[in-house]
């Protein structure tokens, strides 16, 4: 049997599934709440012919498998299904009506383009040699969904040889892919830092160690980590996002604790280490120096997003057989992180980027970069993401 790679949408069936991502992006739901979404995704397969729901222990998200007609490899797709607490700003056009809540990443735009892979897959699955798993992968926008299905067991009974991941990029036009081996996503450490020093009035600043003054200290000197520590020749952030005093400090009077919030990023998780071990050494150091003590906890750590490159002879056939060898395009790896990481930890996976900007790349201001209260998605670019997903089972069952 021969793949002839022509697996199209019908125009009605294209037409549904950005329906079903308009329904999406109307209600938009956080990490690990997503039980409309869930809900609509269930209703959505369970019309499928072939399509079997796994009983998993999990609230919100879904795992399915599509039984093929003959036996061979199991493949894996998967998509992120939660949206970001932000209040969209959109003046016209389909917006969320969940107040503070939004699809500010694009992962209705991810759900409905493996909804309309499923779609495809199911009403051919005679031809398909193996079984398709579907992941939809809740929690991914606080790295923490992919740990919450492989605890639950999802690759417990079957786990895929290979597995296929994509985002959108609204700063590539629809039609484009990057299909390319190396790093795509950064690995991050998320920390937390509490300065503790002693509370004093303003007045008498010779009776504090003042902790505000100690974590500004630290502040400052994470950033010579990059300038002065690290090759300058490798991507690396190291930084603090939130700087807290106790709500319970009075005017004119100093505060015993300040909370620092901060992360580390670097695509080579070797030189990651190598920063976040500074911070520490840093806090050791400069804390006693203002009569302060620094603890610092890691909150989360999240591997790097690495495409290998037998992964990729795989991918870019498949990208090529989409939007022809012209179309794949190159991009910059992102200093994002995405928890696809863990799910690569354990099985052999890709991870593409998939246009989602505007046909005429003159416009491309029309549409705003991940998380921005402006975000949206040309979706035109579901049709091209679904073939994408469907060929990647094809050439990878090859």
């Amino acid at each position: 049997m021969t793949n002839t790679y022509d697996w199209n949408l019908t125009p009605d069936e294209e037409s549904a599934f950005i329906k079903i991502k308009e329904a999406l992006h109307r209600h938009p739901e956080l990490s690990l709440k997503e039980f409309q979404t869930t809900k609509l995704i269930q209703s959505v397969l369970s019309r499928m012919s072939g399509v079997r729901i796994l009983d998993l222990p999990i609230e919100t998200g879904v795992v399915a498998v599509i039984r093929g007609g003959a036996s061979g490899k199991l493949i894996g797709l998967r998509a992120d299904i939660d949206g970001l607490p932000k209040e969209e700003q959109a003046d016209e056009g389909i917006k969320s009506e969940n107040e503070g809540v939004m699809h500010a990443c694009g992962h209705d735009f991810h759900t409905a383009s493996l909804l309309a892979a499923a779609q495809v897959l199911s009403r051919n699955r005679a031809e398909l040699r193996g079984n398709v798993m579907l992941i939809f992968q809740p929690a991914e926008e606080i790295t923490a969904g992919a740990n919450y299905l492989l605890e639950s067991g999802m690759f417990d009974t079957m786990k895929p040889e290979y597995l296929f991941g994509m985002h959108n990029r609204p700063d590539i036009p629809v039609g484009q892919v990057v299909a390319e081996p190396g790093y795509r996503m950064a690995g991050k450490y998320n920390y937390s830092i509490w300065v503790h020093g002693k509370a004093s009035h303003s007045g008498s600043p010779q009776d504090a160690h003042d902790p505000v003054l100690c974590a500004s200290a630290l502040v400052m000197s994470f950033q010579s980590i990059v300038s002065r520590n690290t090759d300058p020749m490798k991507a690396l952030t190291v930084g603090i996002e939130s700087f807290q005093t106790p709500s319970s400090s009075t005017m004119h009077q100093m505060v015993d604790d300040v909370m620092l919030e901060g992360s580390v990023r670097a695509h080579d998780d070797e030189l990651r280490k190598k920063a976040f071990e500074r911070v520490q050494q840093m806090c050791e150091l400069i804390a006693p120096a203002y009569g302060c003590k620094a603890t610092v906890t890691v909150e989360q750590e999240v591997p790097a997003v690495y495409n290998s490159r037998k992964m990729s002879e795989i991918s870019y056939a498949a990208a090529a057989a989409t939007v022809g060898e012209d179309q794949i395009v190159s991009a910059v790896p992102s200093l994002g992180c995405e928890d696809f990481a863990f799910l690569m930890q354990e099985v052999p996976s890709y991870y593409y980027w998939v246009g989602s900007g505007p046909t005429n790349p003159h416009y491309m201001i029309d549409y705003p970069g991940w998380h921005d209260p402006a975000f949206h998605t040309n979706d035109e670019g579901i049709a091209v993401a679904a073939k994408l997903l469907i060929n990647s089972v094809l050439e990878a069952q090859k």
